[in-house]
């Protein structure tokens, strides 16, 4: 029963998306290939298939967020954007998937860990100050 709700959103849902491709296609019929792909789905067992890889992503994708945050958080307080650099989140997010292969319940918030330390660290490094429009610019990233 829990599952109903949910269930109705997502044939709905899907049932718009398909009409937006394919804006001739009754809502009706849209709605039962939705139905039916669901139902098919449903009975392969689709969401045993797909746990793996979501427990991948489950571990690799929060450690991307921190910089991220953290730049659009800069950006907000009117600060010139930054380009994030790789080193902030790839290393980490690889060393989180591979401590999560290797079975390490902890492995998602050690890379969330590391990678928010290595962000504080990138922010913290001084910028060079550029002479353009007396003030910072993406010229100067270049140099640091």
């Amino acid at each position: 029963m829990a599952v109903f709700a949910a269930a109705l959103t997502t044939t709905y849902s899907g049932a718009l998306a398909i009409r937006g491709l394919a804006p001739r296609v009754p809502a009706r019929t849209a709605m039962l290939v939705v139905a039916v792909l669901g139902g098919v789905l449903a009975v392969a067992r689709f969401d045993r298939l797909v746990l793996p890889w979501l427990t991948l992503l489950a571990a690799a994708l929060p450690v991307l967020v921190v910089p991220m945050a953290v730049e659009a958080a800069a950006r907000r307080r009117g600060r010139v954007p930054r380009t994030v650099p790789a080193l902030c989140w790839v290393p980490f997010a690889l060393l989180a998937v591979a401590c999560t292969l290797a079975g390490v319940g902890v492995a998602p918030l050690l890379g969330l860990a590391l990678a928010g330390a290595c962000t504080v660290l990138w922010r913290r490094e001084p910028r060079p100050r550029c002479a353009v429009q007396g003030g910072w610019s993406r010229l100067c990233d270049d140099t640091v």
